[in-house]
């Protein structure tokens, strides 16, 4: 049994009714039923950006890292890779979660690669 986190983030949600959250989890639940995933924990950042040029924190994508360094699962699943980042630092971030955690990481709509 693997054991995936679940990562959804949408940059603008205008009306505040986390619709594109809500469509993304969907689509997280059938990969990890595909890839034979066990879902042990879910976080998202609705209405925050990922970009270079964002100034607002996303706390439950600092979760995320924390707790895979903490060895809480193997996998992370994301819609896309750009769902989890945008920016070159961050993604280096996510090859030494890779490389010293062993962390993996499938996407819905991205290719998913070994960053090991």
């Amino acid at each position: 049994m693997r054991r995936a986190a679940k990562y959804k983030r949408i940059s603008r949600d205008r009306e505040g009714r986390q619709l594109g959250i809500q469509r993304q989890d969907e689509d997280l639940d059938l990969l990890a039923k595909r890839r034979g995933l066990t879902i042990v924990a879910d976080y998202f950042d609705n209405d925050l950006s990922a970009s270079a040029y964002a100034k607002r924190p996303r706390t439950d994508y600092q979760r995320l890292l924390a707790d895979a360094r903490e060895g809480k699962f193997e996998v992370i699943i994301a819609y896309t890779t750009g769902r989890l980042t945008r920016t070159p630092r961050e993604f280096e971030d996510l090859i030494d979660l890779a490389v010293d955690y062993g962390i993996e990481f499938e996407f819905v709509r991205s290719p998913s690669f070994d960053l090991r």
